[in-house]
């Protein structure tokens, strides 16, 4: 055996790490952008069928109302409302639950 086989015991070899990780991530780095597509599918489906739902509650709203069609804004501002008011109801009781010491608005 060497002699000095043991200076060497529990040195880190952080000089050939990072040549050998930004090696690896140049070369993955085309394989990581082909496969996001995936996730950007899903994500743009999402948004799609999001859309949609918003569009079918204005035509919705729009029958709703009187003269909705002669009035868009009127059936885009109920809509807006309700999802306003419900995004709010949902952030107040999500925010109870996740700060318990926080009091109750009034008390």
């Amino acid at each position: 055996m060497h002699p000095f086989f043991l200076d060497h015991i529990g040195e880190t070899h952080k000089p050939y790490i990072f040549p050998l990780l930004f090696l690896f991530i140049g070369i993955m780095r085309p394989a990581f952008i082909i496969h996001l597509w995936l996730p950007l599918f899903a994500l743009s489906s999402v948004l799609v069928k999001l859309v949609y739902l918003l569009f079918r509650a204005v035509e919705w709203a729009e029958w709703f109302l009187n003269q909705g069609g002669a009035h868009p804004f009127r059936a885009i501002g109920i809509v807006a409302t309700i999802i306003v008011f419900g995004s709010a109801m949902l952030v107040k009781e999500v925010w109870t639950v996740v700060s318990p010491g926080a009091a109750p608005v009034g008390h």
